[in-house]
């Protein structure tokens, strides 16, 4: 009797074990299963746009022009990099702190005598240093992303006040700085 039972055990621990280890592979799996489905999606569109030229006549260059003037490019990049994060079912309360600190560095840096395009790029590294500390935060202390970027969003929202001092920021950046982020690449707005 008790040898029968100790392999009953032993046999819906094992079940349990395995079932335990197939959730955690899922989870492990489901970021990448993400991006997979997220690159051939894209792969698709656009070979379906080579055989079937036709099929984006509907949107006209002039309209597609016309939603990107009307999608401000400061709610467009870190739109795309949010949602991607909520496709994989995380998200991020910081980027528009993240944005705005970026931006003033950047600005100050400009105004301060710094060659625009050094001070843009420091900008873009500030901006990308926060996201990638936001991310290892998540998945090396295992915190939640809410709880992180929630933290870092009112840490550099008041490093944002610190560094300008709750003043606003003059800035005027050469004629080919501005054609570039404000203007448009050939056809390109």
């Amino acid at each position: 009797m008790k040898l029968q039972q100790v392999g009953t055990d032993m046999a819906a621990t094992v079940e349990q074990r395995t079932k335990a280890a197939g959730r955690r592979y899922r989870r492990q799996q489901s970021a990448f299963d993400i991006l997979i489905i997220f690159l051939i999606v894209q792969a698709i569109s656009v070979i379906y746009g080579f055989i079937s030229p036709d099929i984006f006549a509907y949107n006209s260059l002039a309209n597609i022009q016309t939603a990107l003037y009307t999608i401000p490019i400061e709610v467009g990049i870190p739109a795309l990099g949010v949602g991607v994060l909520m496709i994989a079912g995380e998200f991020d309360l910081s980027v528009g702190n993240n944005f705005i600190f970026s931006s003033i560095v950047m600005a100050q840096l400009a105004t301060n005598g710094m060659n625009v395009w050094l001070a843009a790029l420091i900008g873009l590294v500030i901006g990308t240093g926060i996201g990638l500390l936001n991310g290892l935060i998540t998945l090396r202390l295992r915190i939640p992303s809410f709880i992180t970027t929630l933290g870092t969003s009112f840490f550099w929202l008041a490093a944002t006040f610190f560094v300008h001092g709750a003043s606003s920021q003059p800035f005027t950046p050469d004629p080919a700085f501005v054609a570039l982020t404000a203007g448009s690449i050939g056809p390109i707005p």
